[in-house]
């Protein structure tokens, strides 16, 4: 757990402060993402670099300039058709390549705009009742007293 003084506070230390991501931060680490899970799918399902290649529709030698550490050559697929179809010969969505950040789930994204409306004091108190409904679960997901 991280340095939470509670449960609760661990919990609802994730509530996001709303503010957008910043897509471009996140971009300039998108080969890392790409080497880390072509390495595991390398590991786990006998991926090569022509086997993408082949699902990318590129050379094999595109593949390898991408997964290259050499500043000078080309790191990037050319367009956002290149990204899509690299992103899911990986089995990832583009926006989790790219950028490090899962799609928005409808359910995620209703909660999102929901809690955007909630004034500051009732986002507070939103969070105090959170905190002392995980205060009061135990390990089997019932509230204490109700079983």
């Amino acid at each position: 757990m991280r340095n939470c003084s509670s449960q609760a506070e661990y919990y609802t230390a994730s509530i996001p402060d709303l503010a957008p991501p910043d897509y471009d931060a996140g971009m300039e680490n998108w080969r890392d993402r790409f080497k880390a899970r072509f390495e595991y799918l390398k590991r786990t399902e006998g991926l090569t670099q022509p086997k993408l290649a082949e699902k990318v529709g590129v050379s094999q030698p595109t593949i390898s300039t991408w997964l290259s550490t050499d500043p000078t050559a080309q790191r990037t697929p050319e367009n956002d058709e290149q990204f899509d179809r690299l992103a899911d010969a990986l089995g990832m969505h583009p926006a989790e390549l790219r950028y490090g950040v899962s799609p928005m789930t409808e359910e995620a994204r209703l909660r999102e705009e929901a809690w955007k409306r909630l004034s500051p004091d009732n986002q507070k108190a939103v969070k105090e009742v959170i905190r002392a409904l995980i205060d009061q679960t135990d390990r089997n997901g019932n509230i204490s007293g109700n079983k």
